[in-house]
């Protein structure tokens, strides 16, 4: 069945199941979770010998939204830090469709800033350093928390996945707008 706009009948949703996490003990611990809650939209690679494996790394640089020679300098430096750290191979995420977890804490006493622009920062500044380039995110999950006595800092999840078309048949795009767009009442 082919559903249009102008298609009277009524538009129906279902809940899609989605791991909850229980109660946590502090903004640490919630952050952490977020960092590794699983994604459900990408098919995450299993690692078997090539592909790289999932990464999970903090980087101690009060989130930003816009780059800075001196934030770059430092965020590069946490990253490559985190490279030897791991033992991962500098170029073992080139060629690699990425499904990416960001998360921003930022102390409350600073004015907050806007979640994407935080996500877009981090990513253009770790772009070069673990990964060639952000072109190969396919999925981007960003969370903002805020804390009370903290600096301020990322949470970053990178995990190897399928590419997103990997599971479709044929790839040109048969979507069609017919009549005008009315309103929807319910």
């Amino acid at each position: 069945m082919e559903a249009h706009i102008n298609d009277p009948r009524p538009v129906r949703y279902a809940k899609i199941p989605v791991p909850q996490a229980g109660i946590h003990c502090d903004v640490d611990k919630k952050a952490q979770w977020l960092q590794h809650a699983p994604c459900m939209q990408c098919r995450l690679v299993v690692p078997q010998g090539a592909p790289p494996l999932p990464t999970f790394f903090a980087i101690p640089v009060r989130p930003f939204t816009k780059q800075v020679k001196e934030t770059r300098r430092l965020i590069t430096a946490a990253v490559r830090a985190e490279i030897e750290r791991s033992d991962q191979a500098p170029d073992q995420w080139r060629d690699v469709p990425i499904c990416v977890t960001v998360v921003s804490v930022q102390a409350t006493t600073e004015k907050l800033i806007d979640v994407d622009n935080a996500a877009k920062a981090i990513l253009d500044t770790m772009g070069g350093t673990i990964f060639p380039d952000d072109r190969q995110v396919q999925h981007l999950s960003i969370s903002r928390l805020t804390a009370d006595g903290t600096p301020g800092h990322y949470l970053i999840g990178l995990r190897p996945a399928y590419p997103n078309l990997d599971d479709v048949v044929d790839h040109t795009s048969r979507m069609r707008f017919l009549g005008t767009i009315r309103p929807i009442s319910f």
